[in-house]
């Protein structure tokens, strides 16, 4: 395709955009003294682009975000107090991830799973760190793009107090995991 005198490839031309369905999920799994726990984010918010056809696999940016006080386990507000403490949500109110590279691992199966090996910038309590979660892609019958995958890390890296109750009675683990099943919608 020619712009004026110049040459713009045609995968710049082709790119789709997707913003995130209200079916999207992100839990955070953790252990403690007691029991093992689980909160949820209640909304997650974000977009994606894919570059190349309607079968392509090639996701060109992407960025979630969350409201770390919309993060709750549904079932104990002392739960939900410590956890916001633990997020520092008045400080930080925004949970972030940000995409910076996504490259195909292996090729698209006939049911058209992929799975991506994935970069980028993870942001909570005032600290970005860099990971890499590999992402399983599945194209859906309506045209909507699902994403699912976890990941495996320490609160005390993003400079998270474990939570503790019942003067230390009750202890969280530092070690927590992040699964997501993200639902993306093309943008209209």
């Amino acid at each position: 395709m020619f712009i004026g005198l110049f040459a713009v490839p045609e995968v710049v031309r082709a790119q789709s955009d997707y913003t995130l369905h209200s079916d999207s999920k992100i839990s955070i799994e953790g252990t403690s003294t007691r029991s093992d726990w689980t909160v949820h984010a209640e909304e997650v918010g974000g977009s994606f682009g894919i570059a190349g056809d309607a079968s392509s696999t090639a996701v060109s940016h992407g960025r979630l975000s969350i409201e770390s006080a919309n993060i709750k386990s549904g079932k104990s507000t002392i739960m939900d107090r410590l956890m916001h403490d633990a997020l520092m949500v008045d400080e930080h109110p925004e949970i972030t991830y940000e995409l910076t590279t996504a490259e195909p691992a292996g090729a698209t199966a006939a049911d058209g799973t992929f799975v991506l090996d994935t970069t980028g910038k993870l942001s909570l309590t005032g600290t970005t760190r860099d990971v890499q979660i590999d992402v399983t892609g599945t194209r859906l019958a309506d045209g909507k793009i699902r994403f699912t995958g976890s990941h495996a890390m320490k609160m005390s890296d993003y400079g998270m107090a474990a939570p503790t109750a019942m003067f230390g009675q009750l202890r969280t683990g530092d070690d927590i995991t992040i699964h997501f099943d993200i639902v993306a919608a093309p943008a209209e």
